[in-house]
């Protein structure tokens, strides 16, 4: 013990733990104990203002909370500290939560937040959430805005596609929209989307769609969504198209079962998109009369025309009505259904399409690698870009092709000039049906 402090004039024990009282010091104005405690292995000191009994009721206190283990060094603040404390602690009561931890969550709020104050941090959250808002998920919403869209006369055909692409989304996040983040987004999207820039943004525009239906619904109507922040992929790497060759189409034709011969001809000889293929009737091709009296349109369009109306066309706001000259080969592909009405295609989604054509080319090549024969190609978006391709020679006017397929100049003279030499584009115009070749679909083969 130093040799400056008193006698012990009393000694708190609880739990194990001793708090020794000596004094009181008799050298101050005031009467002063000095309570003597260890903490682990430091010993520490404080003093007690007072009568011995208010410095007894202090080194229990202080026994307490070292045998408790939530010892709070509070004896040693400086009036200063000890004013700062009780004044948060007043200001934390309403909330009835504990100072420690109220400094805590503003501490972490400020890394998001940087120089931005959490009032007004505060303040623009209150202002966008005024009204609470139920909770869904994207599942939910997704089912919610077909029925919205079948309302609104929306094309079955439209509605399937986005399915396709709110349907796995959904499945990944099965959590109340307001949860999913921009970087949720990109992370799904880099994840599951392997396709063209064109595939990608059309999965991006499906997310907005969502998204602004669920604004006023279950996200706030005055604040950016989280899709609105996902920026469209760039093409500017993309590799340039690839066509059929003229072999490749004649094979394709030759094993085409009935049932997508003339989407195949109309796509390649015509270059319908997928989409318009799904959607077009027989009523939009006029075929030329054979008798005496011809209609005025017989000079320009001499094999008759395809008329693609702009509901047909509908993929993005500049669709439009446009006719497309039926060439020689083409007629000969679709006389014998000069009679027929109703839609063209009995496929009425674009997905649908896709897949049969690959399953044809799969089963094509499975018979020629037998014969060790070169395989059939699978371009994508072949049957348009290869209509392109082959147009552009005979046309040589970038202007016309762009209407006929309902396009920009830019991307006609980009994609298609300098594709094909000029034998294939005679090769390519000359494909017509064999009429003495007896044709057995594949389906059918042993």
């Amino acid at each position: 013990m130093n040799k400056q402090e008193p006698a012990a004039a009393a000694i708190v024990k609880h739990r194990g733990v001793s708090v020794t009282i000596y004094g009181p010091l008799k050298d101050r104005k005031k009467e002063i104990y000095l309570l003597s405690y260890h903490v682990g292995s430091r010993r520490e000191k404080c003093t007690s203002k007072g009568t011995l009994e208010v410095a007894r009721q202090t080194a229990k206190k202080v026994a307490e909370g070292i045998a408790g283990g939530d010892l709070i060094d509070a004896l040693h603040l400086t009036p200063l500290d000890r004013r700062v404390f009780v004044t948060a602690k007043e200001a934390c009561a309403p909330m009835g939560r504990a100072v420690d931890a109220v400094c805590r969550d503003a501490a972490e709020a400020a890394k998001f937040l940087g120089d931005v104050s959490l009032v007004e941090a505060a303040k623009f959250y209150a202002a966008h959430h005024s009204v609470k808002l139920p909770s869904a998920t994207p599942a939910d919403i997704a089912e919610q805005l077909y029925a919205w869209m079948k309302g609104k006369r929306r094309s079955e055909t439209t509605i399937a596609t986005l399915k396709s692409i709110l349907k796995p989304f959904g499945e990944r996040f099965n959590v109340p929209i307001t949860q999913i983040t921009t970087q949720d987004l990109d992370k799904w999207l880099s994840s599951h989307v392997h396709h063209s820039p064109r595939t990608a943004l059309n999965f991006i525009r499906g997310l907005v769609r969502l998204f602004n239906f669920a604004k006023g619904r279950f996200l706030p109507a005055d604040a950016p969504t989280a899709a609105d922040r996902l920026e469209a992929p760039s093409d500017d790497n993309r590799e340039a198209v690839a066509i059929f060759r003229p072999w490749e189409m004649r094979k394709i034709l030759l094993y085409a079962p009935e049932e997508l011969l003339p989407i195949i001809v109309l796509g390649a000889f015509a270059g319908l998109r997928t989409i318009e293929l799904a959607r077009i009737e027989w009523s939009a091709v006029h075929f030329q009369t054979t008798g005496k009296k011809k209609k005025p349109e017989s000079v320009k369009y001499p094999h008759g025309f395809i008329e693609v109306s702009a509901a047909t066309a509908k993929q993005h706001r500049s669709a439009m009505r446009r006719i497309i000259p039926i060439s020689a080969n083409l007629a000969a592909w679709l006389a014998p259904y000069r009679l027929k009405s109703g839609p063209i295609s009995d496929f009425r989604r674009p997905s649908s399409i896709a897949r049969a054509m690959t399953r044809i080319i799969d089963e094509i090549n499975a018979i020629e690698s037998k014969a060790n024969r070169p395989e059939v190609s699978r371009p994508a978006n072949g049957l348009r870009h290869s209509y392109g391709s082959y147009r552009l020679p005979q046309l040589e006017d970038v202007a016309a092709l762009a209407l006929e397929m309902n396009t920009s100049p830019k991307k006609i003279f980009s994609n298609y000039r300098e594709v094909v030499t000029p034998r294939d584009v005679g090769e390519w115009w000359a494909i017509a049906p064999v009429k003495s070749a007896k044709i057995i679909p594949i389906a059918a083969r042993a």
